[in-house]
Parts: structure tokens; sequence; C-alpha cells
């Protein structure tokens, strides 16, 4: 009972290793997207903004499924070796062989390492949005002003922006 007991354990460590492996290539992804966004010049096109913003938004999305699925790899680990209380990565890499100890630390290494990275390129790139965004805004105004176009209140009491031929194709 025990020696089996030991192969689930093994089994679900080998588990998270692939999850593990999994998620520094979508951190990497992700870090490569930002990169990406970051280097975007000024006058880029929407269609370059969609597209990486979408490459980007899938990164985000598979490293949150691979998230959820190592949470329940940790519930299974838990079960399997019938621990109660909640269990850290750092519990199970010193319970783990000397082999996947190895490989459990230097894979959580490389993923604090990534999520250290890109951490400052979001918050750049955040900030880059948001002086497109004023400056879109502004030419946009400049614009509607130029074709006598004025925000107005619909029926409902929203305000709408003005509409037509004067909306920009191009990022700013």
């Amino acid at each position: 009972m025990y020696q089996k007991s030991l192969q689930n354990s093994d089994l679900v460590v080998s588990q998270l290793v692939e999850n593990l492996n999994s998620q520094l290539e979508m951190h990497k992804v992700l870090l490569e997207a930002l990169h990406t966004e970051g280097r975007l010049p000024a006058s880029c096109t929407l269609t370059d903004l969609k597209d990486i913003q979408s490459i980007r938004d899938f990164a985000v999305t598979r490293i949150q499924e691979l998230e959820r699925h190592r949470l329940v790899l940790i519930d299974n680990y838990k079960r399997t070796n019938d621990l109660k209380d909640t269990i850290t990565l750092h519990e199970i890499i010193r319970q783990s062989s000397p082999v996947q100890q190895k490989t459990l630390l230097s894979l959580r290494q490389k993923l604090l390492d990534v999520i250290s990275e890109i951490k400052p390129v979001g918050r750049r790139n955040a900030e880059i949005a948001a002086a497109r965004i004023a400056c879109f805004n502004e030419v946009q105004g400049v614009l509607d002003k130029s074709f006598n176009r004025t925000t107005t209140y619909s029926g409902k009491g929203m305000i709408t922006k003005a509409k037509g031929s004067s909306r920009l194709k191009r990022s700013v």
C-alpha cells in the first residue's frame, strides 16, 4: 500500500513538472508579446495592436487554465499522501526524490524570474496604452470639431460620441 502511494505521489509530481513547464512556456510567450507590444510605434494600426493583444490574451487565458490545473494536482497530491493542511510547492519539493527536487527547484526559479520580468514590462505597456488613448481622444476631438460634430445625449440620457467618417482608423 505504501509503495502504491509513493508511485501515485511520483505520478502527481511528474504531472506537476509538466504543468510547471507549460506555465513557464506560456509566461515566456506572454513576456514576448508584452515586449512586442511595447516596441510598437505610436503610429501603429489598430490591427497591429489587436494581433499582439490577442496573443497576450491567449497566453493569459492559458496560464489561468494551467494554474487551475496545478491546484487540482496539488489537491491530488494531498489526497495521495493523506495530507489535510494546505501544502506549498516548497514542501512538495522537500518531499520529492532528489531528481524531482532538482527539476522542481529549477522550474520554480525560472518561473519566478520570468514573472519578475513580466511585471515591469506590463506596467510600462499600461502607461504607453494610457498615453495612446489620451492622444487618440485628443486627435479625435479635433477631428470632431473640424466636422462640427459634438458629443450629444441620447434619449436615455447617455453621452454619445460623434459618429461618421471622422472616426480614426489608426492608433496614435
